[in-house]
């Protein structure tokens, strides 16, 4: 799951042609039965849509967002793991952009396969059972996480120098990615670091945020550690970036 959506950010930092604002969220809403939703909404800025527009015509007139047709998320929906059905896709102009909202539906958590860059792959996926991440019983649901601390944050800026990171920084204003938890019913109990009412955020980047932070991005290279605590204790003084620590979170619905 980390490794997927850090390679998203250091695959746009590589891209500096891209420009404008790109915003990615990945909620899971929660039953109390066990089953429930998954939304995926991709917001693009008025710029970014008409360069992939313009990139598009000058490479054959394909459609720059036929990744999220109706057809390509149905065949999709096998990638979130058995029983996972699609439902709608909805496309909205907004300020010059593009807003597309992607919902698909389960029966029982238990067997979703979860990757939060999903709705940014465009190669054919199949369930990954090292992203089975949820399990629910008894009206509680636990999720299990890999040791942030042994990833790589450094989102290749060791390969760029700080002048070429600082040129592509304002091509990057504006990217957000985010994943989280809702549960329809409310919380009763919870571990979760990041819990706000009745959401329980897995995972959030702010790239403008990022950018205040001493040093920029080169921040994040600080936090591969020995432990788990040691990530949670240096996560916490980073600007702009949050990321469930702990090997499992358990929340107990009301």
């Amino acid at each position: 799951m980390i490794k997927k959506a850090m390679a998203l950010l250091g695959a746009m930092v590589a891209l500096v042609g891209l420009s404008g604002c790109l915003e990615m969220e990945s909620t899971i809403s929660v039953k109390k039965d066990g089953s429930g939703t998954l939304t995926e909404k991709a917001t693009f800025g008025a710029q970014m849509a008409a360069m992939m527009k313009m990139g598009a015509g000058q490479e054959g007139g394909e459609d720059p967002f036929a990744d999220f047709s109706e057809e390509k998320l149905k065949e999709k929906a096998a990638q979130y793991g058995e029983g996972v059905e699609f439902v709608s896709v909805s496309k909205e102009d907004k300020d010059g952009g593009i807003v597309i909202t992607s919902i698909y539906k389960f029966s029982d958590i238990n067997k979703v396969t979860y990757n939060p860059n999903g709705m940014m792959d465009d190669e054919e996926v199949v369930p990954d059972e090292e992203l089975k991440m949820f399990s629910f019983k008894d009206g509680e649901l636990t999720v299990t996480f890999p040791n942030p601390a042994e990833e790589d944050f450094s989102f290749g800026d060791d390969e760029m120098g700080e002048e070429e990171m600082m040129m592509a920084a304002p091509m990057m204003a504006g990217l957000k990615i985010t994943s989280k938890l809702e549960f329809e019913g409310g919380i009763e109990t919870t571990n979760a670091t990041y819990r706000d009412g009745n959401t329980v955020t897995l995972m959030s980047m702010n790239f403008d945020e990022l950018m205040k932070n001493e040093g920029g991005l080169k921040v994040m290279s600080n936090l591969k550690k020995g432990s788990r605590e040691d990530f949670a204790k240096a996560v916490k003084e980073i600007k702009g970036f949050e990321m469930e620590s702990q090997e499992k979170v358990k929340v107990k619905l009301k």
